[in-house]
């Protein structure tokens, strides 16, 4: 699952709407033309980071890295650290005819994948919008220009960063029931400086369940056989078109 999970991220922060709040079209119109930047472009580079803590704060797993990519020559590259439950590993992954080529501390492991497919997925290749009836806070700092609005139900947006199984990361829970997972409203930030997206930032909550032991004489709260997790996930782009380069590389060899 870490692997698999690796793999895919080679490869939001909301306020709640208030009362008498109304869809604009003008700011989703503006907010879709800075995700266009990102969508539509061949070369991109960014930075990113996940990361999934339990309800007390501690670190289940954090990864934070650099990925670059030609959407045009079918080719990617991201260094990242990555760490869960505490242990630590330095992964590389390179993506070019068709072989995605993943190192951990060093370690090849070869998968075939569909270049087209993973350069266009979300969330680092591929940026979604929102429907035309949801409310779009608008904000400025010095980052730019920040879009913010949440979408009920965060399972699609958690199966699309994870790309697996969340209860295999969640090692505590002994006999998942995932059929009564319960996410929280996904929460987006997408922030645009001169007309381009210059970061993006998604958050959401999920309360994962074990199956409890019950007796005749006792039935444990929800409290007990459930686990609470936060999702951070944030990509900030660096490089556009002719400003990104991936550099040239053989396939590392296997060992």
């Amino acid at each position: 699952m870490k692997k698999t999970l690796s793999l895919l991220l080679v490869l939001t922060m909301l306020l709640c709407c208030g009362c008498g709040e109304k869809p604009n079209p003008e700011i989703k119109k503006q907010m879709d033309s800075a995700l266009e930047t990102v969508n539509s472009e061949t070369k991109l580079n960014c930075d990113y980071m996940l990361e999934i803590t339990f309800g007390n704060g501690a670190v289940l797993y954090y990864a934070k890295g650099s990925a670059f990519w030609d959407r045009e020559k079918l080719k990617a590259e991201t260094l990242f650290d990555q760490t869960y439950l505490g242990n630590s590993v330095k992964m590389e992954n390179y993506f070019s005819d068709g072989i995605m080529y993943s190192l951990e501390n060093g370690d090849p492991l070869k998968v075939e994948r569909d270049g087209e497919v993973l350069l266009s997925k979300f969330p680092y290749f591929k940026i979604p919008s929102c429907g035309e009836e949801t409310v779009i806070s608008v904000g400025n700092n010095s980052a730019g220009t920040s879009y913010k609005f949440s979408t009920a139900d965060a399972k699609w947006l958690c199966e699309e960063i994870l790309g697996g199984d969340i209860y295999a990361l969640a090692t505590v829970i002994k006999k998942p029931q995932p059929e009564k997972t319960k996410y929280s409203d996904a929460q987006y930030t997408y922030t645009e400086k001169d007309g381009r997206l210059v970061s993006a930032r998604y958050e959401f909550d999920i309360k994962l369940f074990d199956t409890p032991t019950v007796s005749a004489n006792y039935t444990p709260p929800e409290s007990e056989y459930t686990l609470d997790l936060h999702f951070v996930a944030k990509v900030e782009y660096k490089g556009f078109g002719e400003d990104v380069s991936i550099k040239d590389y053989s396939a590392p060899e296997e060992k």
